[in-house]
């Protein structure tokens, strides 16, 4: 795990050839993007996180970008502040946190961690999707890979995830 400055998370996005902050941008096309309301039942986060895990496979590295920390006071978490104490400068700016392949457990704790808050965070896997997960209550992936974005949207819709665009 590498914390990264804002700047130098942008420096790792373009070395990696990831599109930063796509949403509302037209950097993908519409058939290549999906988004999905998350739920409130019981495990359905985690169950949600889990499915996402499975279906992007295993990257070399991810970047990890809280975006949002509005809520963060509010519920305190023990894995985010953890991970906050790390970072430097205004822990309200878009820091990052790069996890490579044998770290995945810790950073989809995190994905769980900024759900559960109603934070908002992007998940950058190089060459495969760039997902957010907005306030709690939405999960945007964009891929270049219109196969992933279908099996994405097939499990959603077994998994009873509400689509609201694809």
């Amino acid at each position: 795990m590498k914390i990264l400055s804002p700047s130098e998370c942008s420096i790792w996005l373009k070395r990696e050839d990831c599109r930063e902050n796509p949403y509302g941008r037209r950097s993908f096309s519409s058939a290549s993007s999906l988004q999905f309301a998350t739920s409130r039942a019981e495990g359905a986060v985690s169950r949600m996180v889990h499915g996402i895990r499975t279906i992007l496979g295993s990257p070399r590295s991810y970047l990890f970008q809280v975006t949002d920390w509005s809520r963060y006071v509010e519920h305190e978490n023990s894995n985010l502040s953890d991970l906050e104490s790390k970072g430097s400068g205004n822990p309200f700016d878009a820091w990052g946190i790069v996890f490579e392949a044998g770290e995945a457990d810790e950073m989809f704790e995190c994905c769980i961690s900024v759900v559960d808050c109603g934070m908002s965070a992007y998940l950058y896997a190089p060459q495969i999707a760039t997902i957010l997960f907005w306030e709690g209550n939405l999960v945007d992936v964009w891929t270049n890979e219109p196969e992933l974005r279908n099996q994405l949207a097939q499990w959603a819709r077994n998994e009873q995830f509400r689509i609201t665009r694809f």
